[in-house]
């Protein structure tokens, strides 16, 4: 009889000890499915607040990463011969001189700037050599469908050798197409060893100045071992700017494009310098990010902060090495050739005195 007591209690604790689990297991259940979709809608609010330019990588995983479509690369109408023939290298002045590094100037210049290009073909851009940095300069142009441009490109190809034409239209919302398609080229044309600069056609460069940075920021790269050449800002370092807001504006930007109430840093347009590794990996990340009509913050802001890049490798030159002529100074004189004729004498006279330099004309 006390057995079949005992069998009972035990029968009857096993019962409730399941009831008991099941109801747990219910409410776990419940409690999972409310915490997951909790935490769906977090995840949901947190992506819809992301800008654009970075929705396409918010949320997904590596093999989601790896089957992204790549922006397709740009064609070329016009390529720069003269680099690949080693023209200015072959110089007389250049010979026995101990060459550091080499920096290829991408200009963005237009089908109809051929005036800006003459200047800077006999000023600054004339300089081949100074105090072991040689240099080449390269004018990136989008195509055109107007015939006596069409034809003078090509006629000005054929003399100098210097232009780069990418097979896209030419406009300002477009202008970050101009400068991936010059880092484009110097990705798959350049040794990674050379230096990259990206400059507009209305500035002045003073090599000399320029040179001394570089050589500095190379001293840097091996004193503090640093991974990667650094972004040096040639003209102006943008720090704590804020988009504009007001439409019709030159740079206004909407909320739809970019939401975040300031810009990470980053080197304005008219002149920065970097390595070509830097520009490649640059280049790559473009590729997978919408375009932001801004060149100089999207490429020096926003996808160096992909890459990487602290802030600290975005360095300002403690010297002018960049002017901007036309929308500088320049306003205020008689005209852009005077002003451009002083500033290079201004240069010319430091060369001089200081440096050792090789002019190379076309």
């Amino acid at each position: 009889m006390e057995r079949w007591h005992l069998r009972l209690t035990l029968l009857v604790f096993t019962m409730l000890n399941a009831g008991i689990f099941v109801t747990m297991y219910q409410a776990s259940n419940v409690s999972i499915a409310r915490f997951g979709s909790i935490a769906n809608h977090q995840r949901s609010l947190v992506y819809n607040y992301l800008p654009k330019e970075i929705k396409t990588t918010a949320g997904t995983t590596d093999g989601d990463k790896a089957c992204q479509t790549l922006k397709n690369k740009t064609s070329f109408l016009i390529q720069p011969w003269r680099l690949a023939s080693k023209y200015c290298e072959k110089a007389a002045c250049l010979k026995d001189k101990k060459v550091n590094w080499t920096m290829v100037f991408f200009v963005k210049s237009a089908a109809p700037n051929q005036v800006r290009r003459e200047l800077l073909r006999r000023t600054w851009a004339s300089l081949s050599y100074v105090e072991g940095g040689r240099f080449e300069t390269v004018f990136v142009i989008g195509k055109t469908d107007v015939p006596k441009y069409v034809s003078l490109l090509q006629e000005e190809s054929e003399r100098y050798g210097d232009l780069l034409q990418f097979n896209d239209f030419d406009d300002y919302e477009h202008i970050g197409l101009k400068t991936l398609a010059g880092m484009q080229w110097a990705s798959d044309n350049l040794p990674s060893d050379f230096l990259y600069s990206s400059v507009d056609d209305d500035f002045m460069v003073n090599l000399g100045k320029l040179q001394k940075r570089v050589d500095e920021s190379i001293n840097d790269v091996n004193d503090f071992q640093l991974p990667m050449f650094p972004i040096i800002c040639g003209f102006k370092k943008g720090i704590n700017e804020k988009p504009v807001r007001q439409q019709g504006r030159k740079w206004s930007v909407s909320l739809d494009t970019y939401i975040w109430p300031d810009y990470p840093q980053y080197c304005h347009g008219g002149l920065y310098t970097t390595s070509i590794e830097v520009v490649k990996k640059l280049f790559n990340i473009s590729r997978k990010e919408r375009t932001f009509h801004l060149d100089d913050v999207w490429i020096t802001g926003i996808l160096r902060n992909k890459l990487g890049m602290s802030d600290s490798m975005l360095v300002k030159s403690e010297y002018e090495t960049g002017i901007h002529y036309s929308g500088y100074h320049g306003k205020a004189r008689p005209s852009v050739r005077d002003f451009m004729k002083e500033e290079w004498e201004n240069i010319f006279k430091l060369f001089n005195t200081t440096k050792t330099f090789c002019k190379c004309l076309k």
